[in-house]
């Protein structure tokens, strides 16, 4: 199978990372403020949201690709706009987590449950350094996918590598 298949592999575990550390995170800071609400902005509610559909995503497509037939029809060509229902959704991953890192690394997001605060000093601190680092995995990795399904080869594109393959 191609490295692509790996890194859609490695896209569903950072997703599943990031969405239960913020779950995590979420639920013991309700806890030590005794606060039994469902305190989420819309912005908590947002990542969520987006983290799951990630997750989801990126899951479907590392099973497709241990199915010859999915794999045919995920890599085959869209007709009108000359490339791979796999680069879409490479494409729309990278959506996704340009998304989360923007509201991950912004002190004045609106989350409640904020993962990057400003010192007194004002510099920014990371609080919570396992979403901090899956966040910027996955947009590392959802940059590679859109990169490689942008440079690779017609015949690479397939879904399929051979050893020896020249491209």
């Amino acid at each position: 199978l191609s490295p692509r298949s790996s890194a859609w592999l490695y896209m569903s575990a950072v997703s599943i990372a990031c969405l239960s550390t913020f779950l995590v995170t979420e639920k013991a800071i309700n806890e030590a403020k005794e606060d039994q609400s469902d305190g989420r902005s819309s912005i908590d509610k947002l990542l969520i949201v987006v983290l799951s559909i990630s997750f989801a995503l990126s899951s479907i497509i590392t099973l497709s690709y241990r199915h010859r037939g999915l794999r045919e029809k995920l890599t085959g060509d869209i007709r009108f706009i000359h490339s791979s229902f796999e680069f879409v959704m490479a494409f729309l991953m990278f959506c996704i987590w340009c998304i989360v890192l923007r509201y991950v690394t912004d002190p004045f997001s609106g989350l409640n449950y904020g993962l990057t605060m400003l010192t007194s000093d004002g510099y920014d601190e990371v609080w919570n350094t396992n979403i901090w680092v899956t966040a910027w995995l996955g947009w590392g990795l959802s940059s590679h996918l859109v990169g490689s399904l942008i440079m690779v080869s017609p015949k690479m594109m397939r879904g399929v590598w051979t050893r020896g393959f020249d491209g």
